[in-house]
């Protein structure tokens, strides 16, 4: 093939692969809507955003980001489908390293009143304010000069808020265009005692 050829043959296979990823998106927030496939258990953050941590922290070396985890002592255990709700949170720092040029990627999570909250905030090109209520539309995108560079199909943060919600938690963001952003989920805290009436009304 001629070079004019192999670009062809290269766009087609962009395309492909595009479509490929929607699909499976579209897929994948149908099933969580639906509470298909849902296995609810009680989940230790801590130790799960651990092993997430060293995962992405070779994404954000490879853009010459400082990636930080910073997990609170004696974090409440929530009831969860670990790995959706680990999809969730990989999603939020992916983006993070994805919107973000130079700087960092800090993710935390610490305790509140009756529930847990994980935070993941980074320096990057931030989000305009007119967009921050749309954000977690399917199919929505921020369109500013350097956000349409990056290629996503809509339904990541749709994706997450779908997740979130499932467990019974909420997720917004806040942002400033150029000074980077922050996207915070609040959790549920799952007690013993809890879990103990729950197995008694099962009995």
């Amino acid at each position: 093939m001629n070079e004019k050829q192999k670009e062809y043959i290269q766009k087609i296979r962009l395309g492909i692969d595009q479509m490929t990823e929607l699909i499976d998106d579209l897929l994948n927030i149908g099933r969580i809507e639906a509470g298909i496939g849902i296995n609810m258990a009680p989940c230790r953050l801590d130790t799960m955003l651990k092993r997430l941590a060293l995962e992405m922290d070779m994404s954000a070396r490879v853009k010459g980001l400082e990636f930080t985890l910073d997990v609170s002592p004696a974090l409440s255990p929530v009831m969860a489908d670990e790995t959706l709700l680990r999809q969730a949170i990989a999603n939020l720092v992916d983006n993070a390293i994805k919107y973000t040029h130079q700087g960092f990627v800090k993710l935390r999570a610490y305790n509140i009143q009756d529930g847990v909250m994980i935070e993941v905030q980074d320096s990057g090109i931030g989000i305009p304010n007119a967009d921050l209520p749309r954000l977690f539309e399917k199919f929505y995108r921020v369109k500013t000069r350097e956000s349409l560079k990056i290629h996503g199909t809509g339904l990541g943060l749709a994706i997450v808020k779908s997740i979130v919600e499932l467990h019974k938690g909420r997720v917004w963001a806040k942002s400033e265009l150029g000074r980077g952003s922050t996207f915070f989920i609040s959790l549920p805290a799952h007690s013993l005692e809890q879990e103990g009436k729950e197995q008694v009304r099962e009995q």
